[in-house]
């Protein structure tokens, strides 16, 4: 066995009342949020927007460790390069 299969098992067992919750909430509300954060995050310079693309990068990339195992290379490829663009952003904005 390898050293990820627990660390994965983990992360599975810590996310699952979180995904919970979000599975209750009304689908728009999340992709509302998600909105917010990106134009908030590229219509403000400085920490502030930031803070809130490194917290979008966050959630999408805790996302997609939580889906790595069943989506295949395009879409890994695909999401793993929109959470570098978030964080791209993000150092664009601290420095702007």
């Amino acid at each position: 066995m390898t050293t990820s299969r627990p660390r994965r098992a983990a992360l599975e067992r810590a996310s699952t009342p979180l995904l919970h919750r979000l599975a209750r909430l009304p689908r728009w509300i999340v992709a509302a949020l998600m909105a917010v954060l990106v134009v908030t995050g590229l219509a403000v310079t400085g920490p502030l927007g930031a803070a809130c693309l490194v917290v979008l990068a966050v959630f999408l990339g805790w996302l997609l460790a939580l889906s790595w195992p069943v989506i295949g290379a395009a879409a890994r490829t695909l999401r793993l390069g929109v959470v570098l663009l978030l964080l791209a952003a993000a150092v664009w904005q601290l420095t702007a």
